[in-house]
């Protein structure tokens, strides 16, 4: 059977076979909203749990409107000029654009005028958030787990904040947006460090589409409690990247509505594991580094049997990520030295969590590599095994597995929440 996985900025078509095939679990074909302005519009005006945009921003002077960095694929040119129209006729005469970078690289002035489009890019201050940058955050306290909370100066000193963001389900938090716009997008170094330790990431609690249990959620939402954002604006969006919902409001209200649009459509559940999964990383811009890829092969882990096989397809064509990740990942002898490192008392370095994300779905399963962005030689010194082709892959899983091997494919990897169904086997 022929499937397109998605992969860079054109997909990557891979031919199955049927025998072995037992599903493809893929997003509901949701329809995009015909007419995408109007439906923002509309939201500011009949929020959730709020008044509308113009009267809960009325009286305030300057404003603070936070958005997704390139690593979202987020039409933010579509979402920003409603909300500053909104904002405007409120009175605020001094808004700020803030890009939710976290620790991400910051944006270009390219890339900038290509996300919020060349008419915002030229009228507002569009401010990238450099989470590494201490200055340019301030502690305002702790959590009750005691993580200490620093986040951007600019967005504390707004008179009225606006987060945006889009809500995906993702392999920590549950679903992204919303709390996690703050929690992370706009923290420092200090506070997102620690709620990306060991400490956090190896509960059991942490996984995509969960949040009942969470402790990186509740962390997260208590983060943005201590400076919360007084509208939201959450957009849910389809297979084709195209604009589905928007749920704008209460912070917490609304990224409850938006969550449980996505739990409908992006939820499968297998009666069985399989014993190969086959997946990738969305495609451009959620492929561009290695640092990223944790998101998808945790995809197929959750689907497949221990010990089976995660077969994956990302382009890379930024290479692994920043040097600290690099440097961390190359470095090591193997996945357990890492870990040895990653959990002494007083280690820590950037991007630490792309490396352990990784480490995780190996304890489960071998991890098969298609890139054209990285050589065999890295792939293998990540303690991957890289491949010329998803079906040479295929090949040498099968030969691994037995002819009669179950295959099931996520082609749009971590935005398809993959599960099996309560009481069955799990190998």
């Amino acid at each position: 059977m022929k499937i397109k996985l998605e992969y860079g900025k054109n997909g990557l078509w891979i031919d199955v076979p049927d025998r072995n095939l037992v599903a493809v679990l893929d997003l509901e074909d949701t329809r995009a909203c015909a007419h995408p302005v109007a439906l923002v519009e509309r939201s500011l005006a009949e929020p959730i749990g709020s008044a509308p945009l113009a009267r809960a921003a009325s009286g305030r002077h300057n404003a603070c409107v936070v958005i997704s960095d390139l690593t979202r694929p987020i039409r933010n040119d579509i979402l920003l000029p409603p909300i500053l129209r909104e904002l405007e006729r409120a009175g605020a005469g001094d808004i700020k654009v803030l890009i939710a970078n976290g620790l991400h690289r910051p944006m270009t002035d390219d890339e900038i005028r290509r996300s919020v489009g060349e008419a915002v890019a030229a009228r507002y201050p569009v401010l990238n958030h450099f989470g590494r940058d201490k200055d340019a955050v301030a502690c305002i306290g702790t959590t009750a787990r005691g993580t200490p909370v620093y986040l951007n100066k600019i967005y504390l000193k707004s008179d009225f904040r606006v987060v945006t963001g889009l809500v995906e389900p993702h392999l920590y938090a549950g679903y992204s947006g919303g709390r996690k716009s703050i929690a992370i997008g706009v923290a420092g170094i200090d506070t997102i460090g620690v709620i990306h330790s060991p400490a956090f990431i190896e509960d059991d609690s942490l996984r995509a589409g969960s949040i009942a249990e969470n402790i990186f959620h509740r962390e997260s939402l208590e983060i943005a409690a201590m400076a919360p954002a007084q509208f939201c604006v959450n957009v849910t969006i389809n297979h084709s990247r195209e604009i589905v919902g928007v749920y704008a409001g209460d912070m917490t209200a609304s990224h409850e509505a938006a969550m449980e649009a996505v739990k409908k459509h992006s939820v499968h559940l297998l009666p069985e594991p399989v014993d190969i999964a086959i997946t990738s990383n969305a495609g451009y811009p959620a492929d561009l580094n290695l640092y990223q890829a944790g998101k998808g092969m945790e995809a197929g882990s959750h689907i497949v049997k221990p010990g089976g096989t995660v077969i994956f397809a990302a382009e890379f064509c930024e290479g692994l990520g920043s040097r600290e990740f690099s440097e961390l990942i190359l470095g090591a002898e193997s996945p357990d030295a890492i870990m040895q490192k990653l959990t002494a008392p007083g280690f820590f370095v950037i991007d630490q969590w792309g490396a352990e994300s990784i480490i995780k779905v190996l304890r489960k399963a071998e991890v098969m590599v298609y890139s054209e962005g990285l050589p065999h030689e890295t792939i293998r010194s990540c303690f991957l095994t890289p491949i010329d082709s998803i079906e040479n892959g295929i090949k040498t899983a099968l030969q691994k597995h037995g002819a009669d091997a179950t295959i099931a494919v996520i082609p749009k990897g971590p935005y398809v929440i993959g599960a099996i169904e309560e009481g069955a086997s799990h190998g």
